[in-house]
């Protein structure tokens, strides 16, 4: 019976920790315009607040702490957050800025405060020669389906017109 109770405590601490792992979902992505910054729009989803700080973004699923979110950025209930990449060419300092570019093919993992934990991915698909920008959103927000859209909307709800 002791194993029982120690196996369901073990079974409910992973299911929690699972639970709180897929809070913050990497919404929207923008990548290769002209005269703007790459941008990536992290949303979240739950009923509660979150905090940013200690979360990892990257772009090398070999090196998961490549840019740490040092800032206490405290994203509300279904609130919506924008980082935007190493190419701005003119930060303010309030601005979240990573230590790296965008580039087709590769996939953008939000790392838990560990570390370890991939929190969520988003893979940055080619751009259609007919259309030179446009983002790769989810919709509806925080869902599982990824459409790309030239209805780029940073920090807002996503939308497809497309």
């Amino acid at each position: 019976l002791l194993g029982v109770t120690v196996l369901a405590t073990v079974l409910l601490f992973i299911f929690e920790r699972t639970n709180k792992s897929t809070e913050l979902k990497i919404n929207e992505i923008a990548y290769s315009f002209k005269n703007e910054s790459d941008w990536i729009e992290i949303y979240n989803p739950s009923d509660k607040e979150v905090s940013l700080k200690g979360y990892y973004l990257t772009d090398r699923k070999k090196n998961f702490t490549k840019f740490r979110i040092e800032e206490n950025v405290v994203l509300s209930p279904k609130d919506f957050v924008v980082i935007y990449c190493e190419k701005y060419s003119n930060p303010d300092t309030s601005l979240i800025v990573t230590n790296f570019n965008i580039s087709v093919g590769e996939t953008i993992y939000l790392i838990g405060k560990n570390g370890r934990t991939i929190i969520d991915t988003l893979t940055v698909v080619p751009r259609r020669d007919d259309i030179k920008e446009f983002s790769i959103a989810r919709f509806p927000d925080g869902s599982n389906e990824i459409y790309t859209t030239t209805d780029y909307t940073p920090g807002e709800a996503n939308s497809i017109s497309d």
